[in-house]
């Protein structure tokens, strides 16, 4: 049922009913403000969920218990979603999709989600796609996905309002994960404590961040690795990136035009 790029702003109690069979339901591109817990009623084979550029301010856990049971994709990018506290005041809104595989947030208006609540995405037990990105965090707690351990993609990209570096052990439960985007993060430095457990990870973007040097002893950890950018990130000419020319020359792993790295502020080509 596509009911995109229309006007509506209420889902009345009971609208969905007869529709037992339903599987895809796309309210992308509407006014909706509110959800409540009749919503989504009458939906129970629903797997797919559309609701992005809505004006959702809030969503709870009550909303999506008649589709729990089922619901594999919810696009929720672009609406109206921030939280000011790193606590939530209600049970996380996410807590009893435990067949969710994907989970689209990026691009909340208008300015973003600010910061992550504790424990905010606990119940997602099988989650393998999360996109936060352009949300300009200002925090992330280092429990926040402390359930994901099935996550294979993790985006983060454009949210440097502040963020600086990730909190030790914020990925230390994410031992499955294969790609992760920190493009313009505001990331200063890589430690063993955030990125030490990414022994999976295959893909990784880090390009556009205040990243002087890249830790060898990081390198080491990522035994998986395959791809990496790190493009327009001011990286020194120190002994502490010496290591780096040999190991971008020999290793496995592509590294995107490795030839225009500049060495801080210098215009002359790194390798």
């Amino acid at each position: 049922l596509n009911l995109r790029n229309n006007r509506v702003s209420v889902l009345f109690s009971g609208v969905f009913q007869g529709l037992a069979e339903l599987q895809t339901l796309d309210l992308g591109g509407n006014n909706l403000r509110h959800l409540t817990a009749q919503s989504l009623q009458g939906l129970p084979k629903l797997r797919r969920l559309y609701l992005d550029r809505n004006r959702l301010l809030e969503v709870s856990s009550t909303v999506f218990a008649p589709v729990q049971a089922t619901l594999g994709v919810l696009d929720l990018r672009a609406n109206n979603l921030q939280y000011i506290s790193q606590w939530l005041r209600k049970p996380p809104p996410f807590r009893n999709l435990s067949s969710l595989y994907d989970l689209k947030l990026q691009a909340q208006q208008p300015y973003g989600l600010k910061m992550l609540p504790h424990y905010f995405f606990q119940g997602l037990v099988r989650l393998q796609q999360l996109s936060l990105s352009q949300n300009m965090l200002r925090s992330i707690p280092p429990d926040v996905f402390e359930d994901l351990g099935q996550l294979r993609s993790l985006a983060l990209a454009d949210s440097s309002n502040g963020l600086h570096d990730l909190p030790d052990g914020i990925f230390r439960n994410l031992g499955n994960l294969r790609f992760l985007d920190l493009e313009n993060a505001g990331l200063h430095s890589l430690t063993l404590e955030v990125f030490g457990n990414l022994s999976r990870l295959q893909v990784l973007h880090l390009a556009r961040n205040e990243l002087k040097t890249f830790n060898d002893s990081v390198a080491s950890r990522l035994s998986s690795l395959r791809y990496l950018d790190l493009r327009k990130c001011p990286l020194s000419c120190t002994c502490d990136n010496m290591w780096l020319q040999g190991w971008l020359n020999n290793s496995r792993v592509q590294v995107v035009y490795p030839y225009n790295y500049t060495c801080g502020s210098q215009h002359n080509a790194y390798i």
